[in-house]
């Protein structure tokens, strides 16, 4: 009976040792796992902050693109009130050309 009981003993603390092996091979499987999600949270927080920089840099250029619109849109505007003036300068000078015509015209006939 000693022998048997001892066996089962013996049993028991081989299961048990057993269990403990198995229970830390998924330890360090688990532990594994860990390190590699959390290399792959920072490689994710690294692409995150790359795209927010070139975010920001995407948003200055639109801004600087944007102000060199409105310039440029300010410079076409003022080209086009300047061709309105000479195209209104041009007509004067053709009436004064046509006048001094007429009146040369006229001086020389008497």
């Amino acid at each position: 009976m000693l022998s048997l009981l001892l066996t089962t003993v013996a049993s028991k603390v081989f299961l048990k040792k057993i269990l403990l092996v198995l229970l830390q091979v998924k330890r360090v499987e688990i532990e594994g796992q860990i390190r590699q999600l959390q290399q792959m949270i920072r490689q994710q927080k690294e692409s995150e902050e790359e795209l927010v920089n070139r975010i920001g840099k995407l948003q200055d250029e639109k801004r600087m693109l944007q102000d060199r619109v409105a310039n440029l849109q300010k410079n076409l505007a003022q080209a086009e009130q300047d061709k309105r003036e000479l195209e209104r300068a041009q007509i004067r000078v053709e009436k004064d050309k046509k006048a001094l015509k007429t009146t040369l015209e006229k001086v020389i006939e008497l």
